[in-house]
């Protein structure tokens, strides 16, 4: 989605800030690691946008069934442990 312009508005700009800051070769490996979890819950945060809707994106019917069949099992998944 964020390659393809799509966003909600927020995450998109956070993710390039993020990227930007990552190519800084002045970063422990340690600040590098969190710079790329926070990454990468901002893509789990444009997916959730993506599949709040059970309607997929012009042109993504087979990555939108295989997306949302993943959510259901990380959504069952997590209702189990935290159950």
């Amino acid at each position: 989605m964020f390659a393809q312009g799509i966003d909600d508005d927020e995450s998109g700009a956070k993710i390039a800030a993020i990227n930007s800051q990552l190519a800084d070769d002045r970063l422990s490996g340690g600040e590098a690691q969190e710079l790329r979890a926070s990454r990468n819950l901002l893509y789990v945060r444009l997916a959730d946008a993506a599949l709040e809707s059970d309607a997929p994106l012009p042109g993504a019917d087979v990555e939108f069934e295989h997306a949302l069949g993943l959510k259901r099992q990380c959504d069952a998944a997590r209702a189990h442990t935290f159950a």
